[in-house]
């Protein structure tokens, strides 16, 4: 049983002081493939489907709206993309670890499957984002 069925839970006085978020702003979303792979899969979760997180790719605007958390590192550069799968996901070099990408909205353009991206873009192993 948990606190609220057997009604032992009671009311806490929050202490300190009241902070507010920063508004999020375009500058604010952009992706910082230095840092970890659960940092970046996480800032897409938060700003997934609106503003959305995005990077560069040949001077345009890539909003990344869906990724997964992989298990294996490479020896790529942050940024970089290591792997490439025919009907599934890109996966991109993190500073630790790898993010694999899923969805995909291009600058100008609706969400699409990081695989149809990849055959409409001609992506490639060894590009790097950002």
């Amino acid at each position: 049983m948990n606190g609220i069925d057997n009604e032992t839970l009671s009311a806490v006085i929050q202490e300190g002081t009241v902070t507010q978020a920063p508004k999020i702003t375009k500058e604010i979303c952009e992706i910082d493939w230095s840092k970890s792979a659960l940092d970046i899969h996480n800032f897409i979760r938060g700003l997934s489907p609106y503003p959305a997180a995005f990077t560069w790719y040949k001077n345009k605007n890539l909003k990344i709206t869906k990724s997964l958390l992989h298990n294996q590192d490479k020896s790529g550069q942050p940024g970089e993309i290591v792997n490439i799968e025919k009907n599934g996901p890109v996966y991109i070099q993190t500073g630790q670890g790898i993010v694999a990408v899923l969805e995909i909205k291009p600058e100008g353009k609706k969400i699409m499957s990081a695989a149809d991206f990849v055959r409409g873009y001609r992506l490639e192993p060894g590009e790097t984002l950002g």
